[in-house]
């Protein structure tokens, strides 16, 4: 075997029902017209009925299903899957989701043939609620930091998985909570300097239900992730935006010195507040110099209400 698909899966009988589209989601990769692969199903504790729902896939050869006792999200369920795999490479599929028949055809052999590439993507063709492509630019890790270029399907050699693991502790990063946990995974690919390709034809099928997806609930929280990646990766931002950085008060680290224009910093908060946020200084008219206590709470309501103040790349808040 050579590849590993991962698929996660999760049916609560609530607000996930994932039983309807799993076996869509199989059925594409079994489909496949290279059949040097095997399927790990993470079934991330979902409900009894839900759980029943994959019974029929436990008597595959070349498929194995792994129950967690109770659910821990999407990034964890991933990284429990890789985990797993004993494979060169693997795919991250999520339930719902399809590849074309000639998807690993495709993709593997870019790897086989380019030892320098860690990572490979198509586009996207969406399908379901929205029939549409979706083409995706190049490989470039300068874009990426500010927007992500790449699907949460990408066909990866296990060992850069493996490095992310080793740089953050987990893989794919719990601590994203809301989404993007897929774009966060790349950027830190990319800072371990791990290339991408860019393989432009739509190979990843990816469904529209025309309710509210994971999509719609990380855009409902795009300023709090970005602010997470963020603080996931301050060497990384902090060459790329050295006017972020708040330089500490001598009279307590509650306190922000504003040194500059644009009046936009990411705030550290250290003990009990280990979180980040950016914040437009002239909403609260503080000058160069100046001191400013700012609580976390206050942040993250003026998130909330006046997104447009916020000064972040315009696909952030688009």
């Amino acid at each position: 075997m050579t590849t590993t698909i991962v698929i996660p899966y999760f049916d609560d009988e609530t607000r996930y029902h994932q039983r309807e589209f799993i076996d869509e989601t199989i059925t594409s990769v079994l489909a496949q017209t290279i059949q040097d692969f095997e399927i790990i199903i993470v079934n991330d504790g979902s409900c009894e009925e839900g759980t029943r729902a994959l019974d029929r896939w436990r008597a595959y050869s070349n498929i194995k299903v792994i129950d967690k006792p109770q659910n821990e999200g999407l990034a964890m369920a991933r990284n429990t899957g890789i985990e797993a795999a004993e494979t060169r490479y693997v795919l991250p599929l999520d339930s719902g989701d399809k590849i074309t028949p000639d998807y690993l055809e495709k993709t593997v052999p870019i790897l086989e043939e380019n030892p320098e590439i860690g990572i490979v993507y198509t586009d996207v063709r969406y399908f379901g609620a929205i029939n549409q492509t979706w083409v995706l630019p190049d490989y470039n890790f300068e874009l990426l930091p500010y927007q992500n270029i790449i699907t949460c399907c990408a066909l990866m050699r296990k060992i850069v998985w493996e490095s992310v693991k080793r740089f953050n502790g987990y893989g794919y990063n719990p601590n994203m909570v809301y989404g993007w946990e897929d774009w966060e995974f790349w950027i830190s690919c990319g800072e371990l300097g791990w290339d991408g390709y860019h393989l432009s034809e739509p190979l990843f099928l990816y469904r529209k239900t025309g309710n509210k997806s994971m999509i719609d609930q990380a855009n409902a929280h795009r300023v709090e992730l970005f602010a997470q990646i963020i603080e996931n990766h301050p060497q990384l931002y902090d060459r790329l935006h050295p006017e972020w950085q708040p330089t500490r008060s001598p009279i307590g680290d509650s306190k922000i010195v504003i040194q500059s224009e644009p009046h936009i910093r990411v705030l550290k908060y250290i003990g009990q507040i280990p979180s980040t946020a950016i914040f437009n200084f002239r909403e609260k008219k503080v000058m160069p110099g100046e001191y400013y206590e700012f609580p976390e709470k206050e942040a993250y309501q003026l998130i909330e209400e006046q997104p447009d103040r916020w000064l972040m790349p315009p696909h952030i808040l688009s």
